[in-house]
């Protein structure tokens, strides 16, 4: 799981444009025309306090089975500064009482930068329900701008 992990991020950042993105990115390897999305996000807020601990609730949506990480689905959240010399890695643990992942990060010291956090929700679990429908490593992808006050 740990190399898949690496796998995917590897992949993920090899898509990622030297400047800073505003808006999330198509994924290409769909292995069907049929999609699962990020549904909700709660708890987030745009601008935080330096050190403030940042934690929300992912929530994702498919027609097709119930976006759990039973069915192989995962989410994992990068925090960049703009333009991107930094990173720090969420962590993400999914909660399964209230189908939704929660996402911790601390907001950055550093006032005078603006920042972004990555957030993927994807298959990440060969032989899944999720990659036997959508393939391994489908993805969708939201960009949270965020500012240090």
């Amino acid at each position: 799981m740990k190399k898949l992990l690496i796998a995917l991020l590897l992949v993920a950042t090899s898509y990622i444009p030297a400047i800073a993105v505003t808006t999330a990115r198509e994924y290409p390897g769909w292995k069907t025309s049929e999609r699962f999305e990020i549904s909700k996000i709660e708890g987030y807020q745009e601008v935080y306090s330096a050190q403030e601990p940042i934690v929300f609730y992912l929530e994702g949506k498919s027609d097709k089975m119930d976006v759990e990480q039973a069915n192989g689905f995962y989410v994992s959240a990068t925090l960049y500064d703009v333009p991107r010399t930094g990173i720090q890695n969420a962590v993400v643990k999914y909660d399964p009482a209230r189908r939704a992942w929660l996402v911790k990060l601390k907001a950055p010291t550093d006032s005078t930068k603006a920042y972004e956090i990555q957030v993927h929700l994807y298959c990440g679990k060969e032989g899944s329900a999720c990659t036997g429908t959508y393939g391994l490593s489908a993805q969708k992808e939201i960009i949270l701008p965020l500012s240090v006050r």
